[in-house]
């Protein structure tokens, strides 16, 4: 980034923001704020000092990704003045819930500004996330086509496919991911425990099973283990490696996946 800056009379700021006006493999020409021009072949096409190509080569990467990421506060202002989004890296916007307002009925004013103005800017997936202080709102946003996609103990979130195209919009979490341990000593003895709750205990008191959990979110398996077996039985072990993994349908009461990983520790 250092010699992008030094090799051009841009300054960074102007490099960091300049958006591409037209790219065909013929030419390429970029705008700075201040409005001048330079085009592939090198030098300016209007106003400005010269830039040879080569030191905009891979400004190009850097300004496509800046118009997405650090350009976008002119995304909402049409009609929704107040109601602001952020361009996510797939075409679609991921609208800013600090800029909700409290009223449903300005909600309603606001929101429909937003979505013509995203759709006649060739915006896809729209997301919308909802804090509990926001749960008034959420009547108009399905007014306006929104559609849950998922939620948790802080927000709601929902989503509206704009394009006249399938969506492409991801499905919401569909997966389990278990874990089980085999600790073995140097005895070749493995580690077993009595469930006082759940599916194994009602098995009876001679059932015996292997410690086993679920992967919390953001959580490696390898962690996991070693945290199930303190968990459950006190004991400190070192994760070794996985053995074997299956895979079950229609797990829990959500009917979601379950990816089950025996590990060695």
């Amino acid at each position: 980034l250092k010699m992008l800056r030094m090799s051009t009379s841009m300054t960074w700021r102007g490099l960091i923001r300049a958006v591409p006006l037209a790219r065909t493999p013929q030419s390429l020409i970029f705008s700075s704020p201040a409005g001048k021009q330079w085009n592939r072949e090198g030098g300016k096409s209007s106003g400005g000092a010269p830039v040879a190509w080569h030191s905009l080569l891979s400004a190009g990467a850097v300004a496509a990704m800046a118009s997405v990421l650090l350009d976008e506060e002119r995304l909402v202002h049409a009609q929704g003045e107040e109601l602001q989004g952020k361009a996510d890296m797939f075409g679609g916007v991921l609208i800013d819930s600090k800029t909700l307002p409290t009223s449903a009925q300005l909600f309603d004013t606001q929101l429909a500004g937003a979505l013509s103005a995203w759709k006649t800017a060739g915006k896809k997936g729209i997301w919308l996330k909802l804090k509990p202080e926001h749960a008034t709102l959420l009547a108009t946003a399905y007014g306006h086509g929104f559609e849950m996609h998922h939620a948790n103990k802080q927000n709601m979130v929902l989503v509206k496919w704009l394009p006249e195209t399938p969506s492409t919009v991801p499905q919401p979490a569909s997966h389990y991911v278990g874990v089980g341990i085999a600790v073995i000593d140097d005895q070749n003895r493995i580690l077993v425990v009595q469930e006082k709750f759940g599916p194994a205990a009602r098995r009876g008191k001679d059932f015996w099973k292997m410690p086993t959990g679920l992967v919390d979110n953001g959580e490696d398996i390898e962690v996991a283990a070693v945290r199930e077996v303190l968990e459950e039985t006190g004991v400190h072990v070192k994760f070794e490696g996985v053995l074997a993994f299956r895979q079950n349908h229609k797990t829990g009461v959500e009917g979601k996946t379950d990816l089950f990983f025996l590990v060695q520790s």
